[in-house]
This record gives structure tokens, C-alpha cells and sequence, in this order.
């Protein structure tokens, strides 16, 4: 009798230990990191290509998601260029495998919501939210579709074009980071008569392993 309980409390802080160990993997935080790719970077010229020092992404799985910014004094061009490498210092190739998000701005009204005192009557009555969408908004037809739910349809992973930059918003990309190579770098083009343009981008990818 004395055996068999020993034998049990044996099992109990086997299987404590088993499930504490198991708690200490898990991420509280969630499986997805946001990685700099490019910290802000001022170009105070214009017609030049400007580069980041590049990153190591070989921890990183899945789709990532990439969010370019641009902010301007003027009316400046810039485009983002992404080039991947096996090796930091050379064999520098462009990535033509990425998905655009599509801008989005959603008006949500609150009808129940009443207007601030002393303020303009559509204050507090309505927020606009913008998204970045990884596709489009289709809207199927009810006759044809059998259904007439609006869903996403996602990007394809097919554009090979520069990334144009919007000074007003946020824009954003998704790339399949298994298929880039180890090292990942931005190129800024510019071009126009504009200057002072301050650029950054900040990828956005599930973290494989590490902390």
C-alpha cells in the first residue's frame, strides 16, 4: 500500500513538472513579432537610391506582412524595393513575390451617440476607421454566387513592381518569408523636384523559435 502511494505521488509531480515545463513555452505574447526592417530614415535629395542595413529573417514562417511610411514635406515620389540575399554583403536580388493590401476606409455611425457640446452636429456621431485589406472586397451576386455575403479575396502573390508609397497612409504588403532568402533589405527610389522625405518600414512575421 505504502508503494502504491508513493508510486502515485510519483506520477502527480511527474505530471506537474510535465505541465508547468509545458506553460513555460507557451507564448503569452503571441506567435507574431514585428521586426525594424528600416528604421526612419531622412533622404533630404531627390533621384538617388537610399539602403538599409539588412536583416536576418531565417526565424521568421508564413506570410509576412510588411508596412511601408512615408512622410513628406511636399509632393516627393518614392518607391520601396525589396532585395533578398544569402549573403549580407552581396548577391543582392529583387523579391517579385508579394501581395498589395488595398486601402480601405470604413465610416461606422453611432446614431445613439450624441454631438459634443460646442462642436460641429457630426462630431461623436460617426469614426472612420482606414484598413489595410490583403485583398479586395468582392461582393458575390445572390443569383449566380447562391449567396450574397461581401468576403475577401486575397492578392495574389504576383506583383513584381516597386512599392509605390502613399505620404498619407500606411501602406502595406504581404510576402511568403519561407520563400525569401536569408537576408532581407529595402531600397528607397526618389524622384521629382521634392526633398525631405522620411521613410521606414517595419516587417511583421510569426516567429519560428527564439524569444
Amino acid at each position: 500500500m505504502k508503494f502504491l502511494k508513493t508510486s502515485i505521488l510519483a506520477a502527480v509531480l511527474a505530471a506537474t513538472v510535465c505541465v508547468q515545463s509545458a506553460y513555460a513555452q507557451i507564448d503569452y505574447w503571441g506567435q507574431t513579432r514585428s521586426l525594424v526592417l528600416a528604421p526612419p530614415t531622412l533622404i533630404a535629395s531627390t533621384s538617388i537610391l537610399v539602403t538599409n542595413s539588412p536583416v536576418d529573417v531565417k526565424d521568421l514562417g508564413g506570410v509576412a506582412r510588411v508596412d511601408f511610411s512615408l512622410y513628406t514635406n511636399s509632393a516627393c515620389a518614392v518607391k520601396a524595393l525589396l532585395y533578398h540575399s544569402a549573403n549580407p554583403t552581396n548577391g543582392w536580388v529583387a523579391l517579385t513575390n508579394y501581395a498589395s493590401a488595398t486601402s480601405l476606409a470604413e465610416t461606422i455611425t453611432n446614431y445613439y451617440l450624441f454631438a459634443l457640446a460646442g462642436t460641429n452636429n457630426s462630431v461623436g456621431d460617426y469614426v472612420t476607421n482606414n484598413w489595410n485589406i490583403p485583398g479586395t472586397i468582392t461582393v458575390p451576386t445572390a443569383y449566380t454566387a447562391g449567396w450574397a455575403t461581401p468576403y475577401v479575396l486575397p492578392a495574389p502573390f504576383t506583383n513584381q513592381n516597386a512599392v509605390t508609397l502613399n505620404g498619407q497612409t500606411i501602406t502595406s504588403i504581404g510576402l511568403p518569408i519561407d520563400d525569401a532568402l536569408r537576408y532581407l533589405m529595402v531600397v528607397w527610389q526618389t524622384s521629382g523636384t521634392a526633398t525631405n522625405a522620411e521613410v521606414s518600414a517595419n516587417l511583421i512575421a510569426r516567429r519560428l523559435q527564439g524569444p
